[in-house]
């Protein structure tokens, strides 16, 4: 699943997951601003975490699409471990609005799972902005890590959705 923060990717998993999709096995629960719970696995949000440390970004300020790459190869077995233990069979999903960031690092194996589903979640930006005023009670992003990271949440959003548009774009080329 592709979404940015606050694109109720939460609320289309936990259907997903309702309905026998295993979105995990420790999936993280609920908290203040999503109180029935995130639905990502922990595992998948500690290497997309990774992947934006080693990138030099954040998820409020997005690394530069070849640092992505690059943090990738550095991390290459543990991101096919960690799909290879997803497929243990019957369907099952990932959702982490960092993905819209770090699939680049995640294409080499997404690319080998035969009947990979793609799920983009849109919202629209200023609705994405004003949920992360008020989740994050601050009216704009921490000061940037890098020149030309996002200044505003609308500016952030747009990131997520171009990148997540470039993401559908490669994943389902050539599908059925």
């Amino acid at each position: 699943m592709l979404g940015c923060h606050r694109s109720a990717t939460s609320l289309i998993a936990a259907g997903l997951h309702s309905v026998g999709v295993t979105m995990g096995t420790d999936l993280i629960g609920g908290g203040p601003s999503n109180p029935a719970g995130h639905y990502e696995d922990r595992a998948f949000v500690r290497l997309n975490n990774r992947l934006l440390t080693m990138a030099g970004g954040v998820w409020f300020a997005p690394p530069p699409e070849g640092a992505v790459k690059t943090a990738g190869i550095a991390l290459d077995s543990r991101l096919a471990d960690y799909l290879t233990g997803r497929e243990t069979g019957g369907s099952w999903g990932v959702k982490d609005p960092r993905l819209c960031i770090t699939w680049p690092a995640w294409l080499p194996h997404l690319r080998r799972i035969d009947d990979l589903i793609v799920v983009p979640v849109w919202r629209r930006p200023d609705e994405i902005a004003r949920s992360l005023t008020a989740r994050e009670r601050r009216p704009t992003p921490p000061t940037p890590t890098y020149p030309t990271a996002p200044t505003t949440w609308t500016e952030l959003a747009h990131e997520h959705h171009r990148r997540m548009a470039d993401a559908v774009a490669t994943l389902t080329q050539g599908a059925q």
